[in-house]
């Protein structure tokens, strides 16, 4: 005490004081309990790096992330190679779902010391998931949404308790699944999702959109009128709205995507090979005797669905549910010309090719 100066010693006294009840706390594993008498050292010592770390550790552990940023960015100011302050501050961005910059804190720290065990084991870990998260963003970009939703879960499984990386995910995971028209588990994903942020209206159209591919309509308008009560003024829920209305309506009248056994997405190459699949399967010379007049109907459906669906106009009106002409009639009357056993079927048109089917 001989170099402090008396009005100093009542400080020192209370610091102390503190401290034992900080380290009393700590012990315990209390943070919250020794949030107080941390914020009374700094208020004394506010230079003091080593209380003002343990306190970001504190706020990390109990969630205040905006202390731990602070403090952690107050001690590398003073000393930008403190490495335990830069793992800190490096975890903080990762759990406020700043999962590049956090490696590049990682990747900073090791760059002054290669062989640090904490650096090295974090940075592996979120490079796994950002690795994940990447691969799943790069394949929403291509096209390959089934692809995409398997990465975010992956991601997902890695960290599946992340405060602010599992709603992003899951949120992603279900949008991929709902373009993948993936629907039981486009349904299962977005419900679980939405349970988790039930505030969300995106996620709420999202699970609607699911229930669309998933051809539950009824449950698919409930779930854009519960979006339209929160959001009355979102285009992307009207227009979700009208969708589902349409294809509610559209349900009640012939399923040519399910009757040829594509999804609503599929390009024409898929179409004119369900067809083709179909319309063998339905050979003559595969049928037999029996089953014929069932084979003629199916046939019928088969040609019908084709024919609209391979015209580009003629499917695009199908799909706005409009009426559709087929062969000069209104859709879903059947094909013409009947399917007479023994008199042959003049059957369709594809790239040249015209099937003809002899009964016997």
């Amino acid at each position: 005490k001989k170099g402090i100066k008396d009005k100093e010693l009542p400080k020192l006294e209370q610091c102390s004081h503190y401290i034992d009840q900080m380290e009393a706390a700590l012990r315990i594993g209390d943070c919250h309990g020794a949030s107080g008498p941390m914020n009374a050292i700094l208020d004394i010592a506010a230079e003091n790096a080593e209380i003002r770390m343990k306190r970001a550790e504190c706020a990390l552990k109990t969630g205040d992330l905006q202390v731990a940023m602070l403090d952690t960015r107050h001690i590398l100011t003073r000393n930008k190679n403190n490495l335990e302050a830069i793992a800190l501050r490096g975890q903080t961005y990762y759990m406020l779902g700043d999962t590049e910059v956090a490696m590049n804190q990682f990747k900073g720290g090791l760059r002054s010391d290669p062989g640090h065990k904490k650096l090295k084991k974090m940075y592996r870990e979120v490079k796994k998931v950002f690795k994940r998260m990447q691969s799943g963003d790069r394949h929403m970009e291509a096209n390959e949404h089934k692809e995409a939703a398997a990465e975010y879960l992956e991601a997902l499984n890695l960290e599946p308790h992340h405060p602010a990386n599992r709603p992003k995910l899951m949120e992603k995971r279900c949008q991929a699944l709902v373009k993948a028209e993936e629907g039981p588990d486009a349904v299962t994903a977005c419900a679980e999702a939405l349970a988790e942020n039930h505030e969300n209206v995106e996620l709420r159209c999202l699970l609607g959109d699911a229930r669309i591919a998933n051809e539950e309509y009824e449950e698919a308008v409930r779930e854009f009128e519960r979006a339209a009560q929160q959001e009355p003024q979102s285009r992307r829920v009207h227009e979700g709205l009208e969708n589902a209305k349409r294809r509610l309506q559209m349900s009640k009248r012939k399923d040519y995507y399910k009757i040829l056994g594509v999804k609503r997405n599929a390009d024409e190459r898929e179409i004119k090979r369900a067809f083709r699949k179909l319309a063998l399967k339905l050979h003559p010379d595969k049928v037999p005797p029996d089953e014929q007049e069932e084979a003629e109907a199916k046939f019928r459906e088969i040609g019908e669905a084709y024919e609209v669906l391979s015209n580009e106009e003629a499917r695009g009106k199908y799909d706005r549910g409009e009426d559709v002409e087929v062969q000069g009639r209104p859709q879903g009357h059947g094909f013409p010309g009947g399917f007479p056993f023994g008199g042959g079927f003049q059957g369709f048109q594809q790239g040249g090719q015209t099937f003809t089917f002899q009964f016997r």
